[in-house]
């Protein structure tokens, strides 16, 4: 019987016959490339083996950092955004008129910048004003209500 061929994308363990007990194989991933490393379960490690395995992980762990790393810069590497209030307008779910825009600016309901006479929407900051909009439901306003009440009054109901 030859060789698995792993999945492109395995779980981070996969069941493994060849091994006592069915036990589990490690697929190390590293830009579409898998070494399958076993678990030494039934082998005994002895002292003179211990570095060299320590080092073989720790070099490891740096690929991994560094993949990690290269994935969290490449996500924040593109600039944020600068709305009009026409691109507010086009950018926005509801697309909602100027003046709406114009009277949620002057509520300071949305975050907004002023160039001169301008009004400059960040992107960034639109898409985190948009995901805050939740709205407690009745159940999780009364809910709120009891423990301040009880808090105040010193948890007496």
């Amino acid at each position: 019987m030859g060789e698995k061929v792993a999945p492109k994308y395995p779980t981070l363990f996969t069941p493994s016959s060849e091994q006592p007990g069915g036990g589990f194989r490690f697929y190390w991933h590293v830009r579409e490339r898998y070494a399958p490393l076993k678990f030494m379960s039934d082998t005994q490690l002895t002292i003179e083996q211990m570095p060299q395995v320590l080092a073989s992980l720790e070099q490891k762990v740096d690929k991994l950092v560094n993949l990690v790393l290269d994935l969290t810069n490449s996500k924040g590497s593109e600039p944020d955004k600068w709305f009009d209030v026409d691109g507010l307008r086009a950018y926005h779910p509801d697309h909602p008129a100027r003046k709406t825009i114009y009277d949620w600016v002057t509520l300071r309901r949305v975050p907004y910048h002023k160039d001169g006479k301008r009004l400059r929407f960040l992107k960034s900051e639109i898409d985190a004003w948009l995901a805050g909009g939740y709205h407690k439901t009745d159940d999780e306003m009364q809910e709120a209500a009891v423990d301040y009440v009880n808090a105040i009054r010193g948890g007496a109901r």
